[in-house]
């Protein structure tokens, strides 16, 4: 619950209530302004204005939010790590009981511990969530495995131990982090340099090859024993066929993905599939308004960045369906491989960023003996079967193989959904669907309209020069067809939330496709001119259109003469 600012409880005069109103709203105008520069990629601005939320009205009930933005921007967007410590130290020091102390103080181990690498420092911070958060042995347990590595890299052999056997010993139960500690323990053992520390370290990565089997800690213990490992002990190759057997896994019910013209629109049939497999079924009409962009029309000469995502569209589908979502950004071909094989090992598909080509796959299968693939890509009916080489050969990064996401250079791409966190009703779902379609339109403000108006002054033009055809036919045939295919989904979701809102999409849908055939039934030469100006008609009508539809989705639920 929120907390309650001090001037309700001291304050006795309307006078104060209403400055304190003031206050409150100055903070919301700036708060929003923050969020705006945010959307638009304007983030040294965005920190700005979160940072005049806090220092203008420290006690807004807006001010830990944007302590916690401000911190996130400062870390990942601005690369200063010490000032993104300086609000999470801010946020933790002022606002006690804020949902993001926990998440504030593990940040600033991670802060301390890689960033800056002062793994005395991210001890202390580990320290603070031990005395804040007692009973959450998950979140101590990353923090102290933070701390481990970061004393494992600045070659501070002992202390890495008494922290990863702080985590061995303490949090055993926590798979993932106790795994991940017991590799530290046996690296300082290796690091040591002699051979009985070797051995050493090799009895460790047997015990988490023992203990800890489904982990990635296990996937990692059992690549750095090595087949070497196999030989040492005279496994004999039944044995590890049968071991490797066990790894085997094929999934025969994972729901088949449509391919759209639209690549978006395909990301969102991938979503649709695993929420799907996961038992929750959702139409890729609400999926597409969830993600939000996937509504704002791509169609334009020169977008601009309309219809695009700066993070993963897909975590937030699975987050607002009810599903914690599993992201792995792996920085080569075999790591991403090692999250995806986990993730059906452990029964469930796991979504990739493919290649240019084909964007996105569903790996579905793994069959360790014979080295071979389960995937499914969309427009498949169902699983094929490919060999693991052929598979990894053509996978390419992320940023290469997927347009309409900002994901970091040279990346790989693995998702999936790790595990249920609540139920969320139809009604829910369409709700928040409404609003982030709200917020996509707004932060794109005349990106359809005026890609219309665009088209017009060209189509005119067209008219009166046949060299300037071609590229209208070929717009017409590629990027104008995926805008049709955008409206009719938005009038699809919208059916179920207001028959004034669908009918809007209807029309832009229908102008659309109007749009489309006149350009592709264009006579050739002189005599086609006026078939141009026509085509140029209506892509005016379908400015005017896509402006009424904008607006009409912008202002869906205020009130008469608001804000």
């Amino acid at each position: 619950m929120r907390r309650t600012p001090a001037w309700v409880v001291v304050g006795v005069g309307a006078l104060a209530v209403l400055l304190a109103g003031g206050c409150s709203r100055r903070a919301e105008m700036v708060y929003r302004r923050a969020e705006m520069f945010f959307a638009n990629g304007e983030y040294a601005l965005a920190a700005q204005e979160y940072k005049r939320v806090v220092d203008d009205d420290p006690q807004s009930y807006l001010a830990d939010d944007a302590l916690f933005k401000l911190a996130h921007v400062d870390r990942v967007h601005l690369g200063k790590p010490k000032d993104a410590l300086d609000a999470y130290s801010r946020l933790v020091t002022n606002y006690g009981d804020s949902p993001y102390v926990d998440d504030s103080l593990l940040w600033s181990v991670s802060i301390w511990a890689r960033d800056l690498r002062q793994p005395e420092k991210a001890a202390e911070a580990a320290g603070l969530i031990d005395q804040r958060f007692p009973d959450r042995a998950e979140l101590r347990a990353r923090a102290h495995l933070d701390v481990a590595r970061a004393y494992l890299e600045a070659g501070k052999g002992d202390d890495a131990w008494r922290e990863a056997e702080l985590v061995t010993k303490n949090f055993g139960d926590q798979e993932e982090p106790a795994a991940a500690a017991m590799l530290v323990k046996a690296q300082v053992w290796e690091d040591s340099g002699q051979t009985a520390s070797s051995n050493q370290a090799t009895a460790i990565l047997e015990q988490v090859t023992r203990d800890y089997p489904q982990t990635m800690a296990g996937e990692e213990a059992r690549r750095k024993l090595g087949f070497k490992y196999y030989a040492q002990h005279q496994v004999d190759q039944q044995k590890q066929a049968q071991a490797m057997a066990k790894e085997a896994q094929w999934l025969t019910t994972v729901p088949a993905v449509r391919r759209h013209g639209d690549g978006r629109l395909t990301m969102m049939e991938a979503a649709r599939s695993l929420l799907g497999f996961a038992g929750t079924n959702v139409d890729v009409a609400t999926l597409a308004a969830l993600s939000g962009e996937a509504l704002v029309p791509m169609a334009g000469f020169d977008s601009k960045g309309a219809g695009t995502w700066k993070e993963d569209p897909v975590s937030r589908v699975f987050e607002a369906c009810g599903y914690a979502p599993t992201v792995w950004m792996a920085k080569n071909r075999d790591e991403a491989w090692n999250a995806a094989k986990m993730v059906v090992i452990r029964s469930q598909p796991a979504l990739v960023a493919y290649n240019a080509g084909t964007p996105w796959v569903i790996v579905t299968g793994w069959r360790p003996v014979e080295m071979m693939v389960g995937i499914m890509a969309p427009g498949d009916a169902k699983p094929r079967t490919v060999k693991l080489a052929d598979f990894l050969s053509r996978w390419e990064p992320a940023s290469q193989a997927v347009q309409a996401v900002h994901f970091p250079s040279g990346a790989f791409y693995v998702g999936a959904i790790g595990g249920r966190r609540d139920a969320k009703s139809a009604d829910e779902l369409s709700r928040m669907a409404l609003e982030n379609l709200q917020k996509a339109v707004a932060g794109s403000p005349g990106a359809s309209s005026g890609a219309a108006r665009e088209a017009a002054r060209r189509l005119h033009e067209a008219a009166d020069k046949e060299t300037a055809r071609d590229p209208l036919s070929r717009w017409a045939r590629g990027p104008l067809a995926t805008w049709g295919e955008d409206r009719k989904l938005a009038a699809e979701f919208l059916a179920t939330r207001d028959p004034a809102l669908a009918a809007g999409a209807t029309t832009a849908g229908q102008t659309v496709g109007e749009l489309r055939q006149a350009i592709l039934s264009a006579r050739p030469g002189p005599e086609g001119a006026e078939d141009w100006q026509a085509a140029a008609a209506i892509a005016e009508k379908l400015a005017t259109d896509e402006e009424a539809f904008e607006t009409s989705v912008r202002d869906h639920g205020k009130a008469p003469g608001g804000g």
